[in-house]
């Protein structure tokens, strides 16, 4: 159990890290475009680096959003069902997320498997980046969003600690302590 703690927070970390450090990354290189083309110099690949970093930084954070059950919600029509009714909803469109998340999943996976070739695969136009590379990432987001929502899954629905606060309500990586006392200490 204390293995799996520790990866689940290392995990946690590299999701919020690369996904800031992408961010940041294009926020410069935006930036460097400005003062580039203000001072008359090319920087030709600045729009395909900046689109790359952005495309790395939405999918790392779908993960992030996952975790923190932080997707936008429409609430509207789930208030308005009596309360015995909201958690079967709840239960039901957790479900479906973990599912299209499944789907999505699958189809990136495809997406990606037509990407590589055995022979030239194709490249990006100015930074000559294989797609692959590009594509890949959103496997691992989905693929990491898969995991997150079945964790705040049972986080929600199965564990519900009684005593939790809001904010831990929402930190996912909570599960795994909660698991660890729900069915006994694991001996190391």
């Amino acid at each position: 159990m204390k293995l799996l703690k520790m990866f689940d927070k290392a995990l946690c970390q590299i999701e919020e890290l690369s996904s800031a450090l992408a961010m940041f990354a294009m926020c410069l290189v935006v930036i460097l475009q400005i003062v580039y083309r203000y001072l008359h110099i090319p920087f030709p690949a600045s729009e395909e680096i900046a689109r790359y970093l952005m495309i790395f930084c939405i999918y790392l954070g779908l993960s992030v959003a996952s975790r923190k059950d932080a997707h936008v919600a429409v609430t509207l029509v789930v208030d308005r069902f009596p309360k015995k009714m909201g958690t079967p909803i709840k239960i039901l469109m957790q479900l479906l997320t973990i599912a299209t998340f499944c789907w999505l999943f699958i189809l990136s996976l495809r997406w990606l498997n037509m990407t590589i070739t055995p022979r030239k695969p194709q490249l990006t136009p100015m930074t000559r980046i294989p797609f692959y590379f590009i594509y890949a990432i959103t496997a691992v987001g989905f693929g990491l969003s898969v995991i997150r929502s079945i964790q705040l899954f049972v986080w929600k629905f199965i564990l519900k600690p009684a005593g939790a606060t809001v904010n831990e309500k929402r930190e996912v990586g909570a599960v795994i302590e909660t698991a660890g006392s729900a069915f006994g200490k694991e001996k190391d």
